[in-house]
């Protein structure tokens, strides 16, 4: 059992997948659990890390300049931390007699590394979403720009060639998320006990973890749908002009047949 009584748990998610091993190695802190995905160490006394091969960083006992210290050994970005995405929680331990959330604090009557795992792992999924829920709102503006532009002109003003590299980002996006984020997954330790089940039930539904996967998922639904009507457009507009440099072509051949005729 973990001796604490309260915990705050912050989670970051730094936009990059980690290389866990080079991870290891570089913050040098006890390896408490750990496989091929996540890293879940320790740093002192009641001072926890749990890191995400996918990027997810989730603190939890670690003061904000440790935290800082941390994100600038992992970010390879070098990107300010008021840029990441957040979740900001704090954990009670002893309090109530079941385990439960309310507003921004977890509850529970127990604290033991596989119940921290489960926490720390929910949240890292959480931030993830939060991510990439950020990139979608950013493609979603980008298409808003381009439907603004056909409302009021008539025309799509993009080349053809930058709409397939916005629908190649956007692909992109959207193919980094389904290799990366493994969001119906459940942890192992789950499947093993009624305990950490009901736990990890109840922090998936107060994170709404599966609400926020969909609305991400309809968010890109969305991009491809008026990618595919740009598109159509453009091809439409390549098309005619090729039939016009046809008609063109055709009627420079015609005038040069009248010339030779009647010179």
């Amino acid at each position: 059992m973990i001796n604490v009584s309260n915990l705050h748990i912050i989670g970051y998610h730094l936009g990059e997948k980690l290389n866990l091993q080079a991870v290891q190695k570089a913050l040098d802190f006890e390896v408490i659990k750990s496989d091929s995905v996540f890293l879940l160490l320790k740093n002192k006394k009641d001072k926890f890390c749990y890191i995400k091969e996918y990027g997810s960083v989730v603190f939890a006992g670690f003061m904000e300049s440790e935290i800082e210290e941390v994100l600038d050994t992992l970010n390879p970005n070098v990107m300010p931390k008021s840029e990441f995405p957040e979740e900001d929680f704090n954990l009670i331990v002893g309090q109530d007699k079941s385990f439960s959330l309310d507003v921004n604090t977890i509850f529970t009557p127990t604290l033991s590394v596989n119940i921290l795992h489960i926490i720390l792992f929910n949240l890292g999924q959480a931030v993830a979403l939060d991510f990439y829920q950020l990139k979608v709102n950013e493609l979603l503006e980008k298409t808003r720009e381009i439907s603004n532009q056909l409302e009021l002109s008539g025309n799509v003003k993009a080349t053809r060639i930058k709409l397939r590299k916005f629908v190649g980002k956007t692909m992109g996006l959207k193919n980094r998320m389904a290799e990366n984020l493994y969001i119906f997954e459940t942890s192992d330790l789950a499947w093993s006990d009624a305990e950490l089940a009901e736990i990890d039930s109840k922090l998936r539904k107060e994170l709404e973890v599966l609400n926020r996967h969909r609305g991400i998922q309809h968010g890109f639904d969305i991009v491809k749908e008026n990618l595919d009507l740009f598109r159509d457009i453009l091809n439409h507009k390549h098309s005619s002009n090729l039939e016009w440099i046809i008609i063109a072509l055709i009627a420079v051949e015609i005038i040069q047949l009248l010339i030779e005729r009647f010179s």
